[in-house]
């Protein structure tokens, strides 16, 4: 932070990040001068110092690295930094010859320090004179400054006046509206008599007009009392009657449902009885038609063994009469061999002979 010193307050700061270097200056005016000591120390992250008032200072990063810190001062008064450098330097508000005595005497002091130092030293002499070149023109420099200072404090003071005789002129103005004003005053007064009067009359006229119009009013609302008392009367007397008939609607339809309720009643009874009977018939039918199945598959299965049984007898007809051709057959081969034999004995008995 640039240089500055607080006229008003104790500056606390609080390091956030980084590291820096504080310098403090002790103040040229105050008893206790002597105690006083420059300072200047390195904070880092979490560190806490304070500066107090009219103490110049200065904060700055260390070895070229970020430094932040946040600043708050010990008054809730409104303050502003007073600045050694930039636009908003101290220096250019105060007097140029007070600037100059000021450099002079340092600039004489400066001198006789370098003339007892410049003392066995002369082969030095070129680059004491660079140094009092560079600093004549520092302070041509600042010369310029204070005189265009000086040319923007003439031009503040002439805008000061220029304002100053605009608000006499202005104070002008108001007094001579003020004289107008007493004389509209006065005309008023004369007029304001007999508006007083014109308005007492007109306000006995509101008066009587109000009480016409209350009376008016008392009247229409006793009407519009009474008319109301009828309309109600009608109405509860409509009411009464809208609540006989739906009453009677209620009973009428009490019954309904009661004889609708019988009604349903009684024919669900006969659909049950007539549905016991369905049934009652169905489980008959079903049983005629199971005896009918069972007498069909009786004399079915009859059918089947007498069939059975007739087609037995015929295969042992068949297997009898195939028995007895074959013994027919047997006795027939049995007569032919034995036949044949004869004819072979007969034969042998007549080759014999």
């Amino acid at each position: 932070m640039a240089p500055h010193w607080n006229p008003m307050a104790t500056e606390i700061g609080i390091a956030v990040q980084g590291e820096g270097m504080v310098r403090v200056v002790c103040p040229s005016t105050g008893t206790k001068q002597q105690a006083c000591k420059n300072m200047r120390f390195k904070v880092e992250g979490g560190d806490v110092f304070a500066v107090p008032r009219f103490h110049p200072m200065a904060q700055m990063a260390f070895n070229n690295n970020s430094f932040v810190f946040v600043g708050f001062s010990t008054t809730t008064k409104e303050h502003h930094p007073q600045y050694l450098t930039g636009k908003a330097s101290v220096l250019l508000t105060l007097d140029r010859q007070i600037l100059e005595k000021r450099g002079g005497k340092r600039r004489k002091q400066g001198e006789r320090k370098k003339r007892k130092q410049g003392r066995g030293r002369k082969n030095k002499g070129g680059r004491q004179k660079k140094l009092e070149g560079k600093k004549r023109k520092q302070h041509e420099r600042l010369k310029k400054k204070e005189e265009k200072e000086k040319l923007r404090m003439q031009g503040k003071k002439k805008r000061q006046q220029g304002k100053r005789r605009k608000k006499e002129g202005d104070n002008r103005k108001k007094q001579g509206k003020g004289k107008r004003r007493k004389l509209q005053n006065r005309k008023k007064k004369k007029l304001g008599k007999k508006k007083e009067e014109e308005e007492r009359k007109r306000q006995e006229a509101e008066e009587t007009r109000r009480k016409q119009e209350k009376e008016e009013a008392r009247r229409k609302e006793e009407q519009e009392e009474e008319a109301r008392k009828q309309e109600e009367e009608i109405k509860r007397r409509q009411e009464e009657e809208e609540a006989r008939k739906r009453e009677e609607e209620q009973e009428e339809e009490a019954r309904r449902r009661e004889e609708e309720e019988a009604e349903t009643r009684k024919q669900q009874e006969e659909e049950e009885a007539r549905r016991r009977e369905e049934e009652a018939e169905t489980r008959r039918q079903q049983e005629e038609e199971a005896r009918r199945q069972e007498d069909e598959e009786e004399e079915a299965r009859r059918s089947e063994e007498e069939e059975a049984r007739e087609a037995e007898r015929r295969r042992q007809d068949k297997r009898k009469l195939k028995d007895k051709k074959r013994k027919l057959g047997d006795r027939r081969k049995k007569r032919k061999r034995r036949h044949q034999e004869e004819e072979e004995t007969e034969q042998e008995r007549v080759g014999k002979r």
